[in-house]
């Protein structure tokens, strides 16, 4: 997203609203995960816990992947 916000004067808060949609199945997941524990659901937390791991290995790979552009 860098590429996107460098010639914007006020980058910080356009960078945090592109950033949100990105972030915001993992912040939902984590938020079902806790809700399911607290409720001694462990079936059911296990499942979104399950889901935030793959988001974990999501988010790892498109970083890795992009981190040669962002560089130059």
């Amino acid at each position: 997203y860098s590429p996107i916000i460098r010639n914007n004067s006020d980058s910080g808060q356009f960078l945090s609203l592109i950033v949100i949609p990105v972030v915001l199945p993992a912040l939902l997941a984590a938020i079902q995960a806790t809700d399911a524990a607290l409720n001694s659901d462990l079936p059911e937390s296990w499942r979104w816990i399950a889901l935030m791991a793959v988001f974990s290995v999501l988010y790892l790979c498109a970083g890795a992947l992009a981190c040669d552009s962002l560089e130059s």
